[in-house]
């Protein structure tokens, strides 16, 4: 069994950039990025707690907030996960593939990855209820469902699920760790880029108008966050699982 590079998964992603960004860019601008964007100028941003507000109150502002949103951001969701599928499909298929035939299988197993995600979505809540870190090691070990399904056109999303436990057996600290950092790095230039571009909409535009510009700022910074983990997550899944032709990288 082979063990998680994290030096050389880094490599990959950075290559893989190089060598698709166009088409990378495009998928990420119609299925991340336009997705968030309309959902945060269309729908309010979460409440504020305010002075003397209770524990109550607070829970109540937030669960009117989600039925607000709740639309909206399932809408937002099932569509990134076209892009997620197209984009592991546009890297993994052996022999390489259009962006046709990618949004075309994508949407095939759309509905067998969905079912896959509850099946393992069900098993990292129980590993949250237990603790964080069983939940983020399950998350890890059963994280290459959707580069598996794409990569090798699986139907069964038990067979899924068992296909990325199985590659990801003995490495799912170290993902963990890869992806932690990743997180970590990326939220910390998300939060300053945000701070920076802030600032300089305040002084510079009317209010209404930084607003949105503020806006369209956090949602290109997190697509493109999102892209990263798309990325890396094909990277995890070029080491660990089987071969794929590296001409499809260059």
């Amino acid at each position: 069994m082979r063990k998680f590079d994290m030096g050389e998964a880094w490599q990959q992603v950075a290559a893989m950039f190089r060598g698709n960004r166009e088409i990378l860019i495009t998928v990420a601008g119609l299925f991340f990025f336009l997705p968030t964007l309309i959902f945060t100028l269309v729908y309010p941003e979460p409440p504020v707690s305010v002075p003397g507000e209770t524990s109550q109150q607070m829970i109540d502002n937030m669960m009117d907030y989600y039925r607000t949103v709740a639309p909206g951001l399932l809408l937002s969701s099932l569509v990134s996960i076209i892009g997620n599928l197209a984009i592991w499909r546009l890297l993994l298929a052996e022999g390489g593939t259009s962006l046709g035939g990618a949004l075309s299988l994508s949407l095939t197993l759309f509905v067998s990855y969905v079912a896959a995600s509850l099946l393992s979505g069900f098993a990292i809540g129980l590993g949250f209820i237990l603790l964080i870190v069983p939940g983020l090691y399950l998350a890890c070990r059963l994280g290459l469902i959707g580069p598996a399904m794409m990569a090798e056109k699986i139907m069964n999303p038990v067979t899924a699920i068992t296909a990325s436990w199985n590659y990801t057996r003995n490495n799912g600290l170290i993902i963990l760790l890869f992806f932690v950092i990743l997180v970590i790095v990326g939220s910390i230039a998300i939060i300053i880029a945000g701070a920076i571009f802030g600032a300089l909409f305040a002084l510079l535009l009317p209010e209404n108008i930084a607003n949105i510009g503020n806006k369209t700022i956090q949602s290109l910074l997190g697509s493109g966050l999102s892209l990263i983990m798309t990325l890396a997550m094909a990277s995890v899944y070029r080491q660990l699982g089987p071969y794929i032709n590296k001409e499809t990288f260059e």
